[in-house]
C-alpha cells in the first residue's frame, strides 16, 4: 500500500505513466490511482481522454479500470470528476460480493475455484467446503495462505484442472471483468469447458466494477484474447453485491457509462 502514497506528490501525467507501466499492482492500488490521477486531469477533457484510452489499453482485462475511468470520464467538470473518483474507491472497498458467494454456496459442497485472494477469503468464512484451488503457483500459494484457517484446500495447476473437477459440485471463477456475452477470467475458457465435460456448474463472481455495458466489454474481450472469455451460456449462476442471479439477467444489467471514447 506504500505504492500509492508515494504517488501523491508526483505530477498526474507521471503518475498515469506509472500505472499504465505497472503490470503487478492490485486492483485496490491501482484504481483508486488511477482514478484519483484521472480527476486531476478533468480541467482539459482531450487529456482526459488520452489518458484513460492509454490506462484500459495498458490494463485491458480489469473491468474496475474502464468503469472507473467511465466514470470519470462522463462526469460533470473537475468537481464531478472528483466526486466520481471517490464514489469508485468507496464503492471498492464496500464491495460485499465474497460476503454474498459464501452464503450463496450449498452446504458440504466440494468446490473448485480459481486461485484468487479475493475468492479464497470468500471461501473461508464456509469450513464446510471442500476447497480444490486451480491455478498458477504464485497464485496459489497467495489463496493457500489467504485460507489458512479456513476451508480446507488443496491446490491444482491449471494443467491438473481435470483432476480437480472430478467429483466436485461447483467451479467458481472470479471475473476480472464481465458484460453481456459472458465473462473475462484468467484460464477461463479452458476451465469452463473441463467443467462443462464434467457436468460441474460453474459460478461466476462478479464484484463491484467488473460488470461492463456491451460496448465497454466488447472492446475489452476484444484486447484480451478468446482464451479468458467464459460465454454466457456456459455459467450456470452470477453472484454480484447484490446476491446470485441468472446470468443473463445479471451480466445485461450494468449500469456503468459508456463513453465512446473508450469503445472505439
Amino acid at each position: 500500500m506504500q505504492v500509492a502514497g508515494s504517488l501523491t506528490a508526483v505530477h498526474p501525467i507521471e503518475r498515469l505513466r506509472y500505472l499504465a507501466r505497472a503490470d503487478d499492482l492490485d486492483v485496490d492500488i491501482l484504481v483508486p490511482e488511477a482514478a484519483a490521477s484521472l480527476a486531476d486531469l478533468a480541467s482539459s477533457q482531450p487529456m482526459l481522454v488520452m489518458a484513460a484510452r492509454r490506462l484500459v489499453a495498458a490494463h485491458p482485462c480489469c473491468g474496475p479500470l474502464w468503469w472507473a475511468s467511465s466514470l470519470v470520464l462522463c462526469a460533470d467538470g473537475a468537481g464531478g470528476a472528483r466526486d466520481a473518483a471517490a464514489r469508485a474507491c468507496a464503492l471498492l472497498v464496500d464491495d460485499c460480493t465474497g460476503d454474498e458467494l459464501a452464503a450463496a454456496l450449498p452446504g458440504g459442497a466440494v468446490v473448485v475455484a480459481g486461485a484468487s485472494t479475493e475468492l479464497a477469503r470468500a471461501l473461508r468464512a464456509r469450513p464446510d467446503l471442500e476447497v480444490r484451488l486451480v491455478g498458477a503457483p504464485l497464485a496459489l500459494r497467495g489463496a493457500l495462505e489467504e485460507l489458512s484457517g479456513g476451508s480446507p484446500a488443496t491446490a491444482w495447476r491449471a494443467e491438473e484442472s481435470p483432476g480437480a473437477l472430478s467429483g466436485a459440485d461447483v467451479l467458481v471463477l472470479e471475473a476480472t471483468a464481465a458484460g453481456p456475452q459472458g465473462c473475462l477470467v484468467p484460464d477461463g475458457a479452458f476451465l469452463a469447458a473441463r467443467a462443462r465435460e464434467r457436468g460441474v456448474a460453474l459460478w461466476a463472481m462478479v464484484g463491484v466494477g467488473r460488470l461492463l455495458p456491451a460496448p465497454l466489454f466488447a472492446a475489452a474481450a476484444a484486447r484480451c484474447g478468446t482464451d479468458r472469455l467464459v460465454e454466457v451460456e456456459d455459467i450456470a449462476r452470477v453472484v454480484g453485491p447484490a446476491g446470485p442471479g441468472r446470468p443473463a439477467a445479471v451480466l445485461g444489467a450494468s449500469d456503468c457509462p459508456a463513453p465512446l471514447e473508450l469503445s472505439r
